[in-house]
């Protein structure tokens, strides 16, 4: 901001009353820098911020201590005076966690908040971070009103440090890049979420992300075009009963794109009631610590039979797992969901971390698809799921004749049933008229049989048959 500093140790009074008059002086210019010194400050009630207000420290030396269960920075909409904030270079703690009601920068509405560089300590308490909302709402996760006059946008947080601490935004159009959200991981608080999103498009990029006992993001309803891109969620700490990476409650337009999803508790991304989701090139490692059976899938999509969810593209994604766990699903998509999943890789370590067989679980369905994911399993080698082709040379003969197809492996060991979906066969003679007419036969897990004669009973010379097979 282009305003003048005013430099909080310049006032008198308690650290409270330096704050508030140097943020008066501020307000009273139309705005300004707010200066904090190279100290801790002690105060017991919300430091009110107003409109164009930059308020910064120097760094975590800069620090603000609340002995009041009260947010330590509030930002009211009253007067539309919530709109152009900054907040950084300081450290934000609690000196007492006994009770737990209130995070450490609640803004009503804002518009364009930014906070960096901002260190939130609240190991131990319910409500920790920062939350955006509708205060007059009564209601810290509903959706803030789209109108103009109460819409919140284009919050900011970027280079933060939360010690047990989370994210939750209601508005629209911001960004949360570049932190390091460590959630509280104890499933009898309320601070289950690294990131919790209830409304509009956010991106959400460059983050290391230990999830809370719920999910590392969660993303309700009414969000739309939100983009999860490029973080590290990390479940590594075997004492911490992390959630899912990200869940998602009937999101739509979402792309969770480049990630990499590490030895999370329970899994790595569930969805219901979603629709187009763009699961792109991320990593799964070991995702299989939780003993129950309705977790530990990578990637779970789920709809319902009066909602279908549909759209879905799952392409490209690494799965690996070589730690001993529950044997679930690398990719499985439910009986009311529909989505198309192709080129992924898995490897199945055997020895301890399988996964079940089949790993990737596609409806068979017009609209879904399950094609080219290759598994490599430790001790066999590697082999596509979804396709198995080759060739076999066959001898022309004035009558009908039959051979046998056989796949590279037996598909029975994996739990796949074949079905004929598709089957491209192309046969090339070694005449330049030889045709013959066929048919296929006899399909079972290990291969199949094709019946075939000449057109032209003249046509003798051998030929071969390239051969291609879809397996549901």
């Amino acid at each position: 901001m282009s305003y003048g500093t005013y430099y909080v140790d310049d006032y008198s009074g308690t650290d409270y009353q330096k704050i508030t008059s140097a943020i008066n002086a501020a307000n009273s210019a139309g705005g300004g820098n707010v200066a904090l010194s190279n100290r801790s400050y002690l105060i017991d009630q919300s430091i009110i911020l107003h409109s164009r207000i930059s308020f910064c420290g120097l760094g975590g030396s800069s620090s603000i201590v609340c002995s009041a269960d009260v947010p330590i920075i509030q930002i009211n909409r009253e007067n539309d005076d919530s709109s152009h904030i900054e907040i950084f270079d300081m450290t934000l703690s609690y000196s007492s966690m006994n009770s737990t009601n209130s995070f450490h920068i609640e803004a009503d509405r804002p518009i364009q908040l930014k906070i960096y560089k901002v260190t939130f300590n609240g190991a131990g308490r319910d409500y920790s971070g920062v939350l955006t909302w509708d205060a007059s709402s009564g209601s810290r996760t509903q959706k803030i009103n789209a109108s103009s006059s109460y819409s919140a946008f284009m919050t900011h947080v970027e280079s933060c440090l939360f010690n047990s601490g989370s994210v939750w935004l209601n508005d629209s159009d911001s960004r949360i890049i570049n932190n390091y959200i460590w959630a509280n991981s104890t499933s009898t608080n309320n601070l289950n979420y690294a990131i919790r999103l209830s409304n509009g498009a956010v991106n959400i990029s460059g983050n290391d992300i230990v999830p809370g006992n719920h999910s590392g993001i969660y993303l309700a309803s009414t969000c739309s075009g939100v983009r999860i891109e490029n973080n590290y969620f990390d479940g590594s700490w075997e004492s911490v009963h992390t959630g899912w990476g990200v869940y998602i409650s009937g999101a739509v337009q979402c792309i969770i794109l480049g990630n990499v999803f590490n030895n999370i508790y329970k899994g790595g991304i569930y969805a219901t009631g979603a629709f187009l989701l763009n699961v792109c090139h991320n990593a799964f490692y070991n995702i299989n610590r939780s003993a129950g059976a309705s977790t530990c899938y990578d990637v779970r999509i789920n709809g319902t039979s009066s909602q279908v969810s549909t759209g879905h593209l799952i392409e490209g994604n690494a799965h690996y797992r070589t730690i001993a766990g529950t044997k679930n699903y690398a990719v499985h998509i439910g009986s009311y969901a529909q989505a198309t999943v192709v080129n992924n890789s898995l490897i199945d370590w055997n020895s301890s971390g399988a996964y079940v067989k089949p790993s990737f679980v596609v409806p068979d369905s017009k609209y879904s698809i399950r094609k080219d994911n290759r598994v490599t399993n430790n001790a066999t080698g590697t082999y596509p799921y979804q396709f198995d082709e080759g060739s076999i040379t066959v001898q022309h003969s004035s009558s009908a004749h039959s051979a046998t197809v056989s796949f590279s492996s037996d598909f029975a060991a994996q739990n796949i049933t074949p079905k004929l979906q598709d089957i491209h066969i192309n046969f090339v003679g070694a005449a330049s008229n030889s045709a013959i007419v066929f048919s296929v036969w006899d399909l079972t897990s290990t291969g199949f049989k094709i019946s075939y004669r000449p057109i032209n009973a003249s046509s003798l010379s051998s030929g071969t048959f390239y051969w291609r097979v879809s397996l549901r």
